[in-house]
C-alpha cells in the first residue's frame, strides 16, 4: 500500500525546526501552537514517512527532497531570536 508523503506547509514548518534541535515546546511558542498540536503533527509525518523517530523522519524528509539542509535553520540562529 502506497502512502501519501507529502507534508502540509506546517509539517515542513515544524519539521524543519526539530530537525534544528528545538524540543515540541520550543516549536509550539514559535509557531503560536500548542505542544501537543506539534506532537500531533509530527504523528503524522512519521506516518507518511514510516519513521519511528525524529531522526527518521529528518532523514527520509531530506532524502525525497521534502527538506533541504538550507531550509532547516542553525541552533544558533534560533536562540538569537529567541
Amino acid at each position: 500500500m502506497s502512502r501519501r508523503r507529502t507534508l502540509t506547509k506546517r509539517e515542513l514548518q515544524i519539521l524543519r525546526l526539530v530537525a534544528s534541535g528545538c524540543r515540541y515546546d520550543t516549536v509550539a511558542e514559535k509557531l503560536g501552537i500548542s505542544s501537543r498540536t506539534v506532537g500531533h503533527h509530527m504523528g503524522r509525518i512519521f506516518i507518511k514517512f514510516d519513521a519511528l523517530d525524529k531522526l527518521e523522519a529528518t532523514i527520509e524528509a531530506l532524502r525525497n527532497g521534502s527538506i533541504t539542509l538550507e531550509q532547516i535553520p542553525k541552533r544558533e540562529v534560533l536562540e538569537e531570536n529567541h
